[in-house]
């Protein structure tokens, strides 16, 4: 990836000096609203949301389609923040990956084959009680998608829905591992797991 971005950048600027047009130069137009304060918690939040959608199936995401809506001191809807946001969900999908970076994720992801998109259209859940909602839907190589939504309360990023489950889901992932699983709605599938987890000394946090 990064052989490829000097070999771009080279031709960017022979096209420059030969008076051709400008090509790529907006790709890291949104370093100055990375800079701001107000804007950490969302780009935090992002890249988790990412890490999450690489790891919570062991199908490869093909496609990333991030909506985004809100915001507080600053809004997330603005075209240069979604980029932004677009930008680090991406790091995170790719953290297992070698030298990948806030500038290198796009061009790594679309390496990979994974394409990636903004919609326009607000997030699913909008409004009360949330006052921002970031959303990341992935479509992966056996069809099936998934659904990780976050939203900043205060200055710290929650999870709020992972696919259709949402009751009372708004959780602060800060354990460094999280266990999901998906089971029949009927006794027993929790103490089954549970007894798992202490045949092997795991211990539950929370």
């Amino acid at each position: 990836a990064q052989i490829n971005v000097a070999r771009d950048v080279a031709d960017q600027i022979c096209d420059v000096f030969e008076g051709k047009s400008y090509v790529g130069i907006l790709n890291v137009s949104f370093m100055q609203t990375a800079k701001k304060e107000a804007m950490q918690p969302f780009m935090n939040l992002a890249e988790l949301i990412g890490k999450m959608q690489s790891q919570i199936t062991t199908s490869k995401p093909t496609e990333v389609i991030l909506k985004t809506w809100g915001g507080r001191v600053i809004s997330i809807a603005e075209k240069q923040a979604r980029s932004l946001l677009e930008a680090m969900v991406l790091k995170g999908i790719m953290h297992e990956k070698e030298n990948v970076s806030l500038i290198a994720a796009p061009h790594m992801a679309k390496e990979c084959g994974i394409i990636s998109k903004i919609s326009e259209d607000p997030p699913r859940g909008v409004g009360s009680p949330y006052w921002n909602i970031i959303s990341v839907t992935c479509k992966r190589e056996n069809g099936e998608t998934t659904v990780i939504k976050g939203a900043v309360f205060g200055n710290t990023g929650h999870i709020v829905s992972v696919n259709s489950y949402r009751d009372l889901f708004a959780f602060v992932p800060s354990t460094k591992h999280i266990l999901t699983f998906e089971n029949e709605n009927k006794p027993g599938a929790i103490s089954d797991v549970l007894s798992v987890l202490h045949k092997n000394n795991v211990n539950v946090a929370s």
